[in-house]
C-alpha cells in the first residue's frame, strides 16, 4: 500500500482491569507496519463521537494520499454499543458512518478496518454484508459507490458472546494477533491473518482470561442462553471465535 496508513484507538480503562496491555500491544504493532497512531483514552461516550469525527476531518484535510484505515475499540459493550467511561453507551452504527464513503471522502475506495473488542448481547452489532469484488484498477464513480465499502470489521466474538479479558495480559485476540501478524504479514492479506488469528483462538484453551466482573457474567448468562436455544449446550466452549465481516474488493498486505 502506497500513501500515509492512518490508525486510531479508543481505549477505555475504567472498570477494564488489562486494558492497557492490550492498548500496548496494539500501538506496538501499528507501528511496527509504520501506522500513523492517534489514541484517545477513557472518552465519555460523547467523546467518543467528538474524537472520531475531528480524526475523520483530519484524514478529509489531508494532501496526502491516505492509503489505509484502522479503528480499533476496546471497550464494554451490549447490544449493539459501546461504553464511555461514564457509563453511557454508543451505537457502533454511528462509529461506523463517520467513516462511509459519503462523511469521508479520503477513504473513498480505500481498505478500513474496524477492531472491536467488547462484549456483545443478543443483538448484532451494525456489520458488513459481503460484497462483490470490482476489478482491480476499475475506477467506480462516486455516485456508483455504496455508503459502505472496502469495509473490514472484526469483533473479538460472536453475536451473543462475552470479550474476555485478561487482567494481567490483556484480551485473547491482541495477544494472538501480536503472534500471528508478524509470522504471516509478509506473506498473507489482512483476511487471512485475521483467519489465522481465529483458527489460533479455537485451538486453544483460554479459560483462564474468563473474569468474575458483572457485566461479563451477565453477558455471559445470555451467551449461554442463546447457545442453549440452539442446541449448542454441549459444544466445547473452551477455545474463542471471532466474528469476521468484510466487503473488501482486493487484498490488503501489511507488510511494506
Amino acid at each position: 500500500m502506497s500513501g500515509r496508513r492512518e490508525a486510531y484507538i479508543v481505549c477505555v480503562k475504567e472498570r477494564r482491569p488489562g486494558a492497557e496491555e492490550d492498548l500496548q500491544i496494539m500501538k506496538k504493532l501499528l507501528l511496527d507496519y509504520k501506522f500513523t497512531c492517534h489514541e484517545l483514552v477513557d472518552p465519555s461516550a460523547k467523546g467518543i463521537i467528538e474524537g472520531l469525527r475531528e480524526f475523520r476531518d483530519e484524514l478529509n484535510g489531508k494532501k496526502e494520499n491516505v492509503s489505509c484505515c484502522f479503528v480499533v475499540i476496546m471497550a464494554h459493550g451490549r447490544l449493539g454499543q459501546i461504553v464511555g467511561r461514564d457509563g453511557e453507551a454508543v451505537s457502533l452504527e454511528a462509529v461506523f458512518e463517520l467513516f462511509d464513503n459519503k462523511q469521508c471522502s479520503a477513504l473513498r475506495e480505500k481498505p478500513k478496518v474496524f477492531i472491536v473488542q467488547a462484549c456483545r448481547g443478543e443483538s448484532n452489532f451494525p456489520g458488513f454484508n459481503n460484497a462483490d469484488a470490482t476489478k482491480h484498477g476499475t475506477p467506480i464513480s462516486e455516485d456508483r459507490l455504496p455508503i459502505n465499502s472496502d469495509t473490514l470489521s472484526v469483533y473479538a466474538t460472536i453475536p451473543g458472546g462475552a470479550a474476555l479479558r485478561s487482567k494481567k495480559r490483556g484480551s485473547p485476540m491482541f495477544n494472538e494477533m501480536a503472534n500471528i501478524f508478524p509470522k504471516y504479514a509478509d506473506k498473507c492479506h489482512i483476511y487471512e491473518l485475521f483467519t489465522k488469528v481465529n483458527r489460533r483462538l479455537n485451538e486453544v484453551d483460554f479459560s483462564e482470561f474468563y473474569e468474575k466482573d458483572t457485566e461479563r457474567v451477565a453477558v455471559r448468562r445470555e451467551a449461554l442462553a442463546l447457545r442453549n436455544r440452539k442446541g449448542l449446550e454441549n459444544r466445547d466452549s473452551s477455545g474463542l471465535t471471532l466474528h469476521i465481516c468484510s466487503n473488501l474488493v482486493k487484498r490488503v498486505y501489511l507488510a511494506p
